[in-house]
């Protein structure tokens, strides 16, 4: 069970993904979602990551690297791996890190919400890894 979790964890809770990287299980992975969704929810880093006094801010300059590392393949030096998760999802530590990220969404995609955070200080893939923790079925 341990697996699963740490794969839904790493896959943003997309659990169409880790029915496939796990070729089945669709029950089992359907149970850790809810359980991380429920009972375990101190474990789901999209909740207990944010802090107290809420997301924290990540400066301009940060974020436009990470935006720029993007389209780069490489490692990510740790204070803009820590910028991309932040920005992207409002929380401080834990949290996939750039590789899972870029495992998981289109780079693309992940440049379109870092450009949102910047133009107006919304996090839309927060939304969608919270609804994608939070869904039923």
């Amino acid at each position: 069970m341990s697996r699963v979790v740490g794969l839904l964890q790493r896959r943003c809770y997309d659990r169409a993904r880790v029915v496939e990287e796990l070729g089945g299980a669709a029950e089992r992975v359907a149970y850790a979602r809810r359980w991380l969704a429920g009972p375990g929810r101190d474990w789901a880093w999209i909740v207990v990551g944010v802090p107290e006094n809420g997301p924290p801010d990540v400066p301009a300059d940060a974020v436009e690297s990470a935006i720029d590392r993007l389209r780069t393949e490489g490692t990510w030096p740790p204070e803009d791996a820590r910028a991309l998760v932040t920005a992207l999802f409002g929380i401080e530590g834990g949290g996939p890190g750039p590789r899972h990220l870029l495992e998981t969404f289109p780079a693309d995609q992940l440049a379109t919400a870092l450009r949102a955070y910047l133009t107006d200080g919304t996090r839309p893939l927060r939304t969608l890894v919270l609804n994608a923790l939070e869904e039923d079925g």
